[in-house]
């Protein structure tokens, strides 16, 4: 339960309190020092200004749309009520005569809200463009640039939904000002159905690149009014001879994490919000990857997945769902991580003035910030200490400034990482979390053979007895860990 409790803290800009987290409510909203909302670390929660209230369950079918046995099997908790349960006559974990059984544990779970059966993440090869369908693309990107830049509305458009003036110039979008036709031989395509010529419609223009800069797609997304005069439901238009492979933005520098998302501008957005995320877009969620995508992407310490789990119409299932299932399965650190509002990070920053960074950042592993050095006091090593040593004397005084770090975790609290024992005693005794090198090692060592929930388990466990026990150190690393405290 800890995961989905700290998830939802994520999600909602929930602040910890010592046993809850607080904040603004999901429901009726509030500032951003709104603490009229409450959740309990057993899973209930109460908002003082609307009357929105229950226990986890409550909120698993409620607010991510899970059925009762879903809710249940989530939260790893008996069905007690089932004769309250409005699927008491077919739940299976009531069995649907009132006795209840302890759901099975599984050692990951996928979190959109509904269940999908976990299928294999396609890989495939794509074939680049033709020499002559090159060429032909290259002569467009220019013109089409400079046509957008007239495009006043369309900019707004752009602006509204996360992508600023640099970001078009960056992201190299452009403008198909009227609808039009190429000959398919000058372009070195077949001729197909007959047709001679292939469609351009008018709208944005949208370049995927190879990572050595050459174009390797074009897709248009039409404008509202043309579809409404003509094909009204094709939205985007893939325009042939392109390639196939998913769209990828890079950072400049070392990536902390991927997101993957599905529209192209969507991943622009984020892509210009968050300059230390690798963003992969796939145009549709059951678009294959190459295998060098996806070794990229595998060696990546983090990968959130913005991926539409829109579970279907006319009782058909969504294609969302089972994509999120095979990429959760296809990567141990991959989780499922929509925005907080909105169906999509466009949405999510036009309509609800959302912060695509903060929303990012608050998935990744947190950052390393030098902190300035604070004052301290020389004191000798006990035995057994945390810094792995035993009665070694550290009377020097030492210099914080070169082996002091501190990680800020996503829900505001400070980690202090010292290499001195004189120090982290001194931190210890203010009441700060403080770890020494060798704990964050041992903790490490516990961890490797965890899954991301565990580890998050194992973190926030060690982090509140840590809160509680202000002299506690983790005596050893392994299955379990060890914690001492000074007598």
């Amino acid at each position: 339960m800890l995961t989905i409790l700290t998830d939802i803290a994520q999600r909602f800009d929930l602040a910890r309190k010592t046993g809850k987290w607080v904040g603004p409510c999901p429901k009726c909203g509030g500032s951003a020092t709104s603490d009229k909302f409450n959740l309990r670390d057993d899973g209930g929660f109460k908002c003082y200004a609307c009357d929105f209230k229950g226990d986890i369950i409550t909120w698993l079918r409620e607010m991510d749309g899970k059925s009762c046995p879903e809710a249940h099997e989530a939260a790893n908790l008996e069905c007690r009520s089932v004769s309250s349960c409005p699927a008491a006559g077919s739940c299976r974990l009531g069995n649907g005569t009132g006795a209840t059984r302890r759901p099975a544990r599984s050692a990951r779970t996928v979190t959109p809200p509904i269940a999908a059966k976990e299928k294999a993440l396609s890989v495939a090869k794509t074939d680049q463009p033709e020499e002559a369908w090159l060429r032909w693309a290259n002569n467009l990107v220019a013109p089409a640039a400079a046509e957008l830049q007239k495009q006043k509305a369309v900019l707004t458009w752009l602006a509204d939904r996360g992508i600023d003036g640099a970001a078009v110039v960056r992201f190299g979008l452009g403008w198909q000002a009227k609808n039009g036709n190429v000959v398919r031989a000058s372009i070195g395509l077949p001729i197909e159905d007959g047709k001679e010529t292939l469609w351009i419609p008018v709208g944005l223009m949208i370049w995927i690149h190879n990572q050595d800069g050459s174009i390797h797609r074009l897709r248009i997304r039409r404008p509202s009014w043309a579809r409404e005069k003509f094909l009204p439901k094709r939205k985007y238009e893939w325009i042939k001879g392109s390639g196939k492979a998913p769209m990828v933005i890079r950072p400049k520098g070392p990536s902390r994490g991927v997101v993957v998302i599905e529209a192209e501008l969507d991943a622009m957005a984020v892509a210009a919000a968050h300059q230390e995320v690798t963003v992969v877009a796939l145009g549709t969620v059951v678009t294959p990857l190459t295998t060098e995508i996806k070794a990229e992407i595998d060696a990546s310490p983090v990968i959130l997945l913005a991926l539409d789990a829109d579970p279907g119409k006319d009782c058909k299932p969504g294609a969302g769902p089972a994509a999120i299932a095979a990429w959760c399965n296809a990567f141990r650190q991959a989780k499922f991580w929509p925005v907080p509002a909105g169906k999509d990070p466009g949405d999510y920053v036009k309509s609800h003035s959302g912060n695509l960074h903060a929303w990012v950042e608050a998935g990744l592993i947190p950052q390393i910030k030098a902190p300035e050095a604070p004052a301290h006091d020389a004191m000798s090593s006990p035995v057994g200490s945390p810094m792995g040593g035993k009665g070694v004397d550290n009377t020097a005084t030492p210099d914080p400034a070169s082996d002091y770090q501190i990680v800020t975790l996503t829900d505001g609290r400070e980690i202090h990482v010292v290499a001195d024992e004189a120090l982290w005693k001194k931190l210890a005794e203010a009441g700060k979390l403080v770890f020494s090198e060798n704990e964050m090692k041992r903790l490490q060592v516990a961890m490797s053979d965890c899954s991301e929930d565990e580890r998050q388990g194992m973190i926030n466990a060690v982090l509140d007895v840590k809160a509680v026990f202000s002299g506690a150190y983790i005596r050893r690393g392994g299955d379990p860990v060890t914690v001492g405290v000074f007598a």
